[in-house]
């Protein structure tokens, strides 16, 4: 279960993948939307306090 995931995430899921991503994106373009917000967490995880988790 992906309780923490949002139904439109795709990266790194089971079940899902980059042509599933795409054909999402392009529901998204015919709904008329016109920006997408890419966020990369590669280093996020460098600063999180690790004693705390």
């Amino acid at each position: 279960m992906n309780l923490s995931f949002k139904d439109n995430s795709y990266g790194f899921r089971p079940g899902r993948n980059a042509h599933q991503a795409i054909k999402k994106a392009r529901q998204y373009i015919n709904r008329g939307y016109t920006w997408v917000v890419d966020i990369d967490l590669e280093k996020y995880f460098d600063t999180v306090n690790h004693d705390k988790l």
